[in-house]
């Protein structure tokens, strides 16, 4: 589907490059024969049909409608026949940037002490601190209701960001 955009994309930066061309051209303008074809687009998962040109075998779709697919705003300058395409990386990505909880990281860290170390490890460490770190969650079991205290144990971190595991170390 990535491919899919890019060549959306490509072909919308081709319409405009085109269109420019036409401009620059001292609004020279030729008169072509092209075909009117409906082409299916789509985009995270939505799919929607869009009228394009087909000509010499490459087909040109509107900059206004792939924008609007994408989440773009798009004016157009007649004083300077010229497009400018203003995007929102939210918008586009489909998605705001998210980042896990300390349960979620909870629940993630001892998946992974179960996986190593079976479920007798939390019965033998069953007191859980959790740090921020800023990027990530620190993650701490022990077998003491203090880190502090001299009893040791481990601790996970687990990336705020998506989730993944970045390392486990035993703290003494």
């Amino acid at each position: 589907m990535q491919r899919r955009v890019k060549q959306m994309c490509a072909a919308a930066v081709a319409v405009i490059a085109v269109g420019g061309a036409v401009c620059a051209a001292a609004n020279t303008l030729e008169r072509v024969e092209a075909y009117l074809d409906s082409v299916p687009i789509e985009y995270n998962g939505s799919e929607t049909n869009v009228k394009a040109l087909n000509y010499e075998d490459r087909i040109y779709l509107p900059i206004r409608d792939i924008s609007g697919i994408l989440g773009c705003e798009i004016e157009w300058n007649n004083d300077e026949r010229s497009v400018t395409i203003e995007n929102d990386e939210e918008k586009i990505s489909g998605y705001e940037e998210l980042e896990i909880s300390e349960e979620t990281a909870q629940t993630i860290a001892d998946a992974i002490f179960l996986q190593l170390y079976g479920e007798d490890f939390f019965e033998r460490n069953p007191y859980v601190e959790i740090w921020d770190r800023g990027n990530y969650y620190g993650v701490y079991r022990t077998f003491t209701d203090s880190i502090w205290t001299d009893g040791g144990g481990v601790v996970i971190h687990v990336r705020k960001s998506d989730g993944k595991v970045m390392d486990l170390e035993w703290q003494e």
